[in-house]
């Protein structure tokens, strides 16, 4: 913040006691409080609780501050993790007790600002606990706003961030979003931590801060609240902190709580945790050294019934060894030696089913991917409720992928309206990308998806046959067009069969004005990809001077023929440009556009034979495997959304049976194809939506 601001007086705190306590946490802090004192002239104070700040400073004689700021307050206790509702209880505590204690040393105007992440606003109640307190919301931006556009008043001095010098920056993963989120201050060295910083000996070392927003609070004159009588006992039998409301079982405990409010385990009548969580940790052991037979997830008679996992399926259930002691569920699930591992395959899977409410903690459902787990817990994992689930529900399709689930949607089935092929129907459908769309090899290629769902919606569950009439590339997303009958010699294409097929792609560069009206481009006899193209020594020289991929196409003398007369589609490309995108960042200039491509030419390879064309006509599409310097010359934060999907997808078909039926099925299109979306990326303060947040 001094590196941005150095107008600003700005005084450091730290709970930790001393300046060796501190570089000891964390290494890089040792530069860090050198320049903040020596060059900037800073303060810091050690020893200092947020929600006693009175014990360090002075609320009569004491300096007031303008802004109060606390970045991602957490209690950095892992044990808390055994309850969610504990978790989310006791830091809804730490930030009552924050606002009181910060709210005694703001001047007439001054404001107190916290940043929460994920859901942390909703589940810690952020707001209760300000309004408690006589605080009201005044602002609230995301980390990549620049400070001085939310967190100054308006009118008061304008502040302009001051050039960044080359040893500010931190290390990338902190200014790139990898950890969850950007922060406008990360080129200037900020970086969030763990509270347990060097010392943490667990395998994530820096803690994500998905979705990260500022929130500023200032003084409600007018809230009821605000009026409160700020008493540490309150009179008669109740025990209740006049601060966080929250009921103690005596005076004494009361009073204990309010000398060191954010210390661990306040024991209240809403929990149960701490000794008693343990007691009934301890019991359960003893319950499962009484049993003689061990959990496995491949006979459900020997698992224990002591869960009361009322109206669910038990598919697998496992204890947690001492070497599995407080690790985070959605780690330990993924793990080659527990028992999880047989059902959860991935990251993402694992994350859907625990956010499901599919995982039980001692007989709790646990909602919290970052859920910690201790020795001898118990966790289970129940049969989905739904059909389409991520997860197998029995022993034949354990480890695989339910065919439902790879994305595939029908958006149109309609029967054909001939009476030579009476049993035969039209099915549209939306195919990802990494799906084939033609074959009977594989269980998860598009012509088995779909007759496998056709034949379980049929009456008689009858096993139909499918012939695609469409063949997207497999490197493709979007809707292709498919026969479906009883029979295999009944699920023929009609031949007055007519598809257009519509794409919309996002390619580099600026194209011509006279493309908006629409141009009609010649297909290439040569534009077929060439998968069993031989390799020359052309191509071994090139590889060797570090050209990447070789594009068998790249050395064609066929020149592509452009027209602004109307051409047939069956050979033919119609173009037509709807969005461009201009953006510089860091003197580096970005030049998108948006094209709309109209063709009823589909011979396998559409999609390739697009791309092929853009490359000729010198407009590539944003991440072709053919085009990597293009795509290197993009911002980095533009490289880490696109992935390695290609823009370019099929939205829309116009199917024509016979000149009296036509059909028009659309589809929306991702948005990485949008030049509107990546506008909002590049340049966000210049957006005109005020209320749009990344």
């Amino acid at each position: 913040m001094k590196r941005a601001y150095p107008q600003l007086d700005i005084t450091a705190s730290s709970l930790v006691g001393s300046a060796s306590e501190l570089t000891s946490t964390y290494s890089n802090s040792v530069e860090t409080s050198r320049e903040f004192r020596e060059k900037w002239g800073g303060t810091i104070l050690f020893h200092t609780d947020a929600t006693k700040l009175e014990n360090t400073l002075s609320p009569d004689s004491g300096p007031k501050f303008d802004l109060c700021l606390f970045n991602h307050p957490h209690l950095g206790d892992a044990t808390l993790q055994s309850s969610e509702k504990h978790h989310a209880r006791r830091h809804y505590v730490l930030l009552c007790h924050y606002f009181h204690s910060a709210k005694q040393f703001l001047n007439e105007r001054g404001r107190i600002h916290v940043c929460l992440c994920g859901n942390q606003p909703d589940t810690w109640q952020l707001i209760k606990a300000a309004a408690s307190n006589g605080l009201k919301l005044s602002n609230q931006e995301t980390t990549v706003v620049p400070v001085e556009k939310w967190l100054f008043r308006d009118g008061e001095d304008a502040l302009v961030a001051a050039t960044v010098e080359a040893h500010y920056p931190c290390p990338r993963k902190y200014r790139n979003g990898k950890l969850g989120s950007k922060h406008f201050l990360g080129k200037y060295g900020y970086r969030h931590r763990r509270t347990g910083g060097d010392l943490y000996g667990g395998n994530d070392n820096d803690m994500t801060v998905h979705q990260s927003v500022n929130f500023v609070f200032e003084i409600n004159t007018s809230s009821i609240e605000c009026q409160k009588n700020q008493e540490s006992v309150m009179e008669g039998s109740e025990t209740r902190c006049c601060i966080c409301r929250v009921a103690f079982e005596s005076k004494d405990a009361l009073h204990k709580h309010l000398i060191a409010p954010a210390l661990p385990d306040i024991m209240t009548g809403d929990f149960i945790h701490g000794r008693e969580e343990t007691q009934y940790q301890n019991d359960h052991k003893e319950k499962m050294a009484k049993t003689e037979t061990t959990v496995t997830p491949s006979s459900e008679s020997q698992l224990p019934v002591c869960l009361p996992l009322e109206n669910a399926i038990t598919i697998v259930e496992a204890r947690v060894e001492k070497r599995f002691d407080s690790k985070r569920i959605k780690w330990l699930c993924r793990q080659e030696d527990f028992a999880f591992s047989k059902y959860i395959k991935s990251k993402k899977q694992c994350t859907e089913v625990i956010k499901s409410g599919r995982i039980y903690v001692n007989g709790t459902a646990a909602t919290d991917s970052g859920r910690i787990v201790l020795e001898n817990d118990i966790i289970s994992l129940i049969e989905a409720t739904v059909q389409e689930d991520t997860i197998p529900a029995s022993k034949e399709c354990e480890g695989q992928k339910l065919q439902e689930n790879l994305g595939v949607k029908i958006l149109e089935d309609r029967p054909l309206e001939n009476q030579s092929l009476s049993s035969s129907r039209l099915v549209v459908a939306y195919k990802p990308v990494g799906i084939r769309v033609v074959g009977s090899f594989s269980p998860n290629t598009l012509e088995m998806i779909i007759t496998k769902k056709m034949s379980a919606k049929s009456s008689n569950s009858q096993k139909l046959a499918c012939v695609p009439v469409s063949k997207l590339d497999t490197g493709c997303a979007g809707l292709c067009l498919l026969v479906v009958a009883k029979t295999i010699t009944e699920a023929t294409i009609p031949p007055a069969l007519q598809v257009t097929y519509k794409f919309i792609v996002l390619v580099h560069g600026t194209v011509p004005d006279e493309w908006q009206a629409g141009i009609y481009v010649k297909l290439l006899k040569n534009g077929e990809r060439k998968w069993k193209r031989q390799k020359t020594d052309t191509d071994i020289l090139e590889r060797n001077e570090g050209r990447g991929v070789v594009d068998p196409h790249e050395n064609t003398k066929e020149e592509i023929g452009i027209s602004k007369s109307e051409l047939d589609l069956e050979d033919s490309l119609l173009i037509t440009c709807i969005d461009t995108l201009t953006s510089a960042d860091n003197g580096n200039k970005t030049t998108l556009s948006t094209l709309s491509i109209q063709s009823k030419h589909d011979s396998g390879r559409l999609c390739s034979v697009i791309s092929f064309v853009l490359r000729k006509l010198g407009y590539p599409v944003v991440n072709d495997r053919f085009c990597k310097r293009e795509l290197a010359a993009l911002p980095r934060r533009m490289r880490n959304i696109l992935k390695q999907k290609i823009c370019i997808e099929c939205h829309s078909l116009d199917i024509e049976v016979d000149p009296m039926t036509r059909t028009i099925v659309d589809y929306p299109p991702h948005r990485r194809t949008q030049c509107s979306y990546w506008k909002d990326i590049l340049d966000p303060l210049n957006n005109d939506s005020p209320n749009k947040v990344l």
